[in-house]
């Protein structure tokens, strides 16, 4: 093993870590030492053998780029540790680039490492240290995936970031910044908690699905009367939620589980339109529960309306007669037979011709008062297995009601519609903004070994040393 350590070492020209076949090398950056290199660096370059480059204890590098895994059959492991230093990969107009191996950039410190170069290719980003990690480039050209374990990732302002993100340990974030983006529609796996501080619509800053795991945690910031369509999940078994229309009333928006249940906040007495999305609905089990803590019992979602100062229900006989003579026969004993789009749509004095897509893109009064005018209303729509509901209240929802006349103490603690502010702190320390520049496994490599540098002419100088 090659250790660069209180020194530093300038190469001539670009360098390669493991670049023999079947062989190992590696080389640590420690105790503030530095690697300067005028080209760029591989690590991991030959077909079968490996190549690893840990920097910790004050130490960096400086190089025109970094590729990960360079050829087919190679492997490439760059691992910073506590101690590095916040820029420990400087790499000028270059970008860090996987290869087609297996490669992998793995964040384990317990500090702030900032990364403003773009990271392209098919490789693994793994977060497992206790740190915050910033991205701050157009990263919509990584492929791969990224893997935490724990600590923080923050997408900076403007940033982007491509392939799957899975958020797989419980104290794991991922923070979205100022007009960042997650550019891929692959399924974003959330164990841990994702904040979308973007300012953006949330299926534009986010366009993959989001999945909540029992232990997740989905956080939006909004300004106060903004509008929260689109906000949404997985929640398990097939299960989904999403907000239609509706108003924030508080600046974060959450979603988690608690028992399977969907504890969601941030709207409190703001009219909005939640629909639940379940396969196993049927023609008589399909309509939104709200567990009553009162009376500890699932209930119709609507019956929790009306609390707060919140707008009362409408009368059912008041809506049919909204109602078409067509569809007013699509109303029963499990509100409305079809879509809240459809809904919508045929409600004349409501002047929706295209439904959800006129209500969304009229003003934020006009939406609360179109809403409002129909509070109370709900329905099923069979074809895609999705009950739908006008509410003005917060708390636990389900698409079950197994739990109707017992008691739940667990779920009593959670009941709470009282909004929360997201804590935006983690963006204080590395306010980034983009840069202009140029399936998984888990795999270890091994860190012992002959390093075959393929350097030029290597000079070193000792510093303080007067050599």
């Amino acid at each position: 093993a090659n250790v660069i350590s209180g020194q530093t070492i300038t190469s001539t020209n670009s360098a390669v870590i493991g670049a023999n076949v079947s062989r190992n090398g590696s080389v640590s950056i420690l105790n503030n030492g530095l690697w300067t290199i005028p080209g760029s660096l591989t690590v991991g370059g030959s077909t079968t053998g490996s190549g690893s480059l840990t920097i910790g204890s004050g130490g960096s590098l400086q190089a025109n780029g970094l590729k990960i895994s360079d050829l087919a059959g190679s492997k490439g492991l760059v691992l910073i540790t506590n101690g590095a230093s916040p820029y420990a990969l400087s790499l000028g107009g270059g970008s860090i680039t996987f290869g087609q191996g297996k490669g992998q950039l793995q964040f384990a410190q317990s500090g702030a490492e900032i990364v403003s170069n773009a990271v392209t290719g098919k490789g693994m980003i793994v977060s497992s240290g206790t740190g915050t990690t910033t991205f701050g480039a157009n990263n919509s050209g990584f492929t791969g995936t990224n893997y935490m374990t724990s600590g923080t990732e923050v997408l900076g302002s403007g940033a982007q970031l491509g392939g799957t993100l899975n958020i797989a340990g419980k104290t794991g974030l991922f923070a979205l910044n100022t007009n960042a983006t997650l550019t891929s529609t692959s399924p974003v796996a959330v164990a841990g908690t994702l904040l979308d501080n973007s300012g953006l619509p949330f299926t534009n800053a986010i366009r993959g699905k989001v999945v909540l795991s029992p232990t997740g945690n989905l956080q939006k910031t909004y300004a106060p009367g903004s509008s929260v369509a689109g906000f949404g999940a997985g929640i398990g078994a097939g299960r989904s939620f999403s907000i239609l229309a509706g108003t924030a009333a508080s600046n974060t928006l959450s979603a988690s589980l608690v028992n399977g249940a969907l504890d969601f906040k941030g709207t409190y007495t703001n009219a909005i339109v939640l629909s639940l999305a379940d396969p196993s609905y049927s023609s008589i089990k399909n309509t939104i529960q709200w567990y009553n803590t009162n009376t500890s019992k699932w209930v119709n979602t609507i019956q929790g309306n009306g609390q707060g100062g919140a707008v009362a229900n409408v009368s059912t006989n008041a809506i049919v007669s909204m109602l078409g003579s067509t569809n007013a026969k699509l109303w029963g004993s499990s509100g409305f037979r079809g879509s809240f789009n459809t809904f919508l749509i045929d409600i004349a004095g409501l002047n929706l011709p295209n439904g959800l897509s006129s209500l969304n893109a009229l003003s934020i009064s006009a939406i609360t008062s179109d809403l409002n005018s129909v509070m109370g209303a709900y329905g099923y729509d069979a074809p895609t297995h999705s009950s739908w509901a006008v509410i003005d209240h917060n708390s636990l929802f389900s698409s079950f009601s197994s739990g109707v006349g017992s008691r739940n103490p667990a779920l009593m603690p959670s009941f709470n519609d009282a909004g929360l502010s997201a804590d935006l702190s983690v963006f204080n320390a590395s306010p980034l903004s983009v840069q202009a520049v140029p399936e998984p496994s888990t795999w270890a490599l091994l860190a012992s070994g002959a390093v075959v540098l393929f350097l030029g002419m290597l000079r070193s100088r000792r510093k303080g040393a007067g050599q």
